[in-house]
């Protein structure tokens, strides 16, 4: 069993708290649609207020509603009537899509509505959220602590990134539903050296049932997503890698492989971001069996990175008990260890939350990640999968520890009589 000071909830239980965080999600993902349809930087209010023909305050509690990690701590930003028009219509001058703009129109609509129908206006609600954020002193003492460690493991390891995205979808196996396929997303966004002679991790790809044996021969099941890689080859997903692309070479680990980056230039000069995806059909069981009681999407952390992303989308149709339980713990051993047990292994405190994103289509979207609802929509596409029939679950680390494996975990279903 784990460790239960380590479960964060995922989905809240109160329908106010339930309805309010959906309708912020739905603007901060409407929001950041609209910033990227005119390439608008929401961390450069400045620019933005410049460029989109906005008022600096405005453009500023814009930054501030699309950067807050709880949606909750969006509340008090959030522009009043007049202030949505101007923004609006200035966003529309400058380029953005008439459907773009009125999806931020219509979720900011339907948000107030929610508003309404709870508490009457926003006054009220930042008095009735307010507590809620309380949790959030504790977070910001943790990530003020992580910020140093990644600043020293920067100089340390001569590698730093942006994000490290990690993003695995689950669903039933069309020939066997009993199993399920599985698609991982991600990589290193701005990855760059600041050292000469770095090579470094950039995937890593292995699997283990619950007694610590590894699945085999894992990497002969994968299959690159992009159709125009060539199997056995890197699963790079070239139309989302910007930037001096390094070369990757694959080296077989227990259990699995690792795609590794090459050394290149330093700094700014040598910065890329190298994505990868694959897919893995008949990738586990999702039920209890002899070997297996937990399912856990596993992403090994070992890049110095100032935001991890961790999203797990599942179709509403495996039986997987969710929402799923964060686990965090060190990596300091042998890395034949455990990593679904985590026998020997050190358990890191987390008080980040895993949230859900709600029911399909995920909301996804996140200034975090360029272009992401691409991602997924080629995901969905080459799947053949109907993206309303997903939940998403959104795990947000800055500065996460290293080296560390994080796991979001969740029981499997019973298997059906006969």
């Amino acid at each position: 069993m784990s460790d239960p000071s380590l479960a964060v909830p995922a989905v809240p239980a109160d329908p106010l708290e339930s309805h309010v965080r959906g309708g912020l999600q739905r603007i901060q993902a409407a929001l950041t649609e609209l910033y990227a349809s005119v390439a608008a930087d929401p961390g450069t209010p400045q620019t933005v207020s410049r460029e989109v023909g906005i008022n600096r305050n405005l453009a500023w509690k814009l930054s501030r509603i699309l950067g807050a990690d709880d949606p909750l701590g969006a509340v008090e930003h959030l522009p009043g009537t007049a202030g949505v028009s101007i923004m609006l219509e200035a966003f529309k001058g400058a380029g953005a899509p008439a459907g773009t703009v009125e999806e931020v129109r219509d979720a900011i609509m339907a948000f107030d509505e929610v508003v309404a129908e709870h508490v009457g206006d926003r006054g009220t609600l930042e008095l009735v959220v307010g507590p809620m954020l309380l949790p959030h002193l504790q977070v910001e003492r943790d990530r003020a602590a992580r910020r140093l460690a990644f600043q020293g493991n920067s100089a340390i390891w001569g590698i730093q990134a942006d994000v490290h995205l990690s993003t695995t979808f689950y669903a039933p196996s069309p020939d066997d539903p009993s199993m399920l396929d599985a698609v991982s997303i991600g990589g290193l966004l701005n990855h760059r050296r600041l050292r000469r002679g770095i090579r470094w991790p950039l995937l890593r790809i292995n699997g283990f049932v619950n007694d610590g044996e590894a699945m085999r021969a894992i990497e002969r099941r994968i299959e690159p997503l992009d159709p125009g890689v060539p199997r056995g080859a890197a699963p790079v997903l070239p139309a989302f890698c910007t930037g001096s692309q390094p070369s990757i070479e694959r080296r077989s680990i227990p259990g699995g492989q690792q795609f590794e980056i090459e050394d290149g230039p330093l700094g700014n000069r040598g910065a890329a971001t190298s994505l990868m995806g694959f897919v893995n059909r008949r990738a586990a069981s999702c039920h209890v069996d002899e070997h297996n009681e937990h399912g856990e999407s596993l992403v090994h952390w070992f890049t110095p990175v100032a935001d991890a992303l961790v999203d797990l989308v599942v179709h509403r149709d495996l039986p997987l008990r969710m929402p799923p339980e964060l686990r965090v713990s060190g990596r300091m051993g042998p890395v034949s260890v455990d990593p679904i047990l985590t026998r020997g292994l050190e358990p890191i405190p987390m008080v980040e939350p895993v949230r859900s994103l709600g029911a399909g289509p995920p909301r996804l979207a996140t200034p975090l990640v360029p272009r992401y609802r691409e991602m997924a929509d080629m995901v969905f596409d080459r799947m053949g999968w109907d993206p309303a029939a997903f939940t998403a679950y959104r795990l947000h680390v800055p500065f996460p520890p290293i080296p560390t494996m994080c796991g979001l975990r969740f029981a499997l279903g019973a298997r059906p009589e006969g």
